[in-house]
């Protein structure tokens, strides 16, 4: 008998060790705005499909994110996202090639002319070489889907890369040997990729550090349309998330992702002012919440 009560007890440890182990995700999809500090890193998760747009600067801070709500043993990100060229964006990217298996990179062929994006661009160039599929904006916006997911590329619409690659930039110019990618000085924010998120009747948007210009230029192009809920531009930046780009948008949710007493001063009180006066009905902020998971069904959406 006691052989018995033995066994029994192996089979329970057994068992909550591979519930422990093996963590099964449920069908709902979850997007958690993880708290990188000052900077973007977004996780987009369904079953074990996982989108990462952005990964801030701070690996400590994105890994641990990551590993508290990607399934446990799920080492493959199906989809990277760098929006833009900035260190807050990419910083952490060389790493996230490392640790997980990236299957594609969407990124603009914009680069910073500093050793640190030479860097990721040789990590790219690495990653490619053993299959990962790097991808950029062409004159027809790119869509991704899976599990029911819609991710619609809304900007930049055309390339301008192509113009300038042409025009404007020798072999010289070339960042890190990789003729895809152009040095630049200029302020790319407003080049930031953005992407409409659809499932059933729930629609987010994701804009990166897009500003002032970017949104006026999408509000024209007239592909906006009302959302659910909106990763507010720019951290905050009294240049984001103008009037116009809100009566187009009219989101329910507005997630600001900036890191706590930050000194540029995110968010800005002219855009808060801003989300107020358009009735958002929830403003939420990884500098005063920490990491923020929004949870949706094909009925329902809520803040987990």
């Amino acid at each position: 008998m006691r052989n018995v009560a033995l066994a029994l007890c192996c089979v329970v440890v057994l068992m909550s060790v591979v519930v422990t182990l093996f963590q099964f995700p449920d069908q709902n999809l979850y997007v958690t705005t993880c708290d990188v500090g000052q900077g973007d890193g977004i996780l987009i998760q369904k079953g074990y499909t996982q989108v990462i747009i952005d990964t801030g600067n701070d690996a400590y801070k994105l890994f641990s994110c990551l590993d508290q709500f990607m399934p446990r043993g799920d080492r493959v990100v199906e989809l990277l996202v760098i929006t833009h060229p900035d260190l807050d964006h990419y910083g952490v990217a060389r790493s996230l090639l490392d640790r997980y298996q990236v299957q594609t990179l969407f990124t603009l062929p914009y680069a910073k002319d500093d050793e640190e994006f030479d860097a990721f661009v040789a990590a790219v160039r690495a990653e490619e070489s053993t299959g990962m599929r790097v991808l950029f904006p062409e004159k027809t916006p790119r869509s991704f889907l899976f599990s029911g997911v819609a991710l619609r590329q809304l900007w930049p619409r055309i390339a301008p890369h192509y113009a300038k690659a042409k025009s404007t930039h020798s072999s010289n110019d070339a960042e890190g040997d990789d003729p895809r990618f152009f040095a630049t000085t200029e302020d790319v924010n407003d080049q930031s990729i953005v992407f409409l998120l659809e499932y059933g009747d729930f629609s987010a948007l994701f804009t990166g550090d897009l500003e002032a210009t970017g949104e006026l230029a999408l509000v024209v192009s007239d592909v906006l349309i009302d959302v659910d809920v909106l990763k507010v531009g720019h951290h905050g930046s009294k240049t984001s998330t103008t009037e116009s780009f809100l009566h187009n948008t009219r989101p329910e949710i507005a997630v600001i992702s900036a890191g706590r007493d930050n000194t540029y001063g995110h968010p800005a009180s002219e855009t808060l002012e801003r989300l107020h006066n358009y009735a958002v009905a929830e403003i939420v902020r990884t500098d005063s919440e920490g990491t923020i998971t929004i949870g949706i069904n094909k009925t329902a959406y809520w803040i987990e």
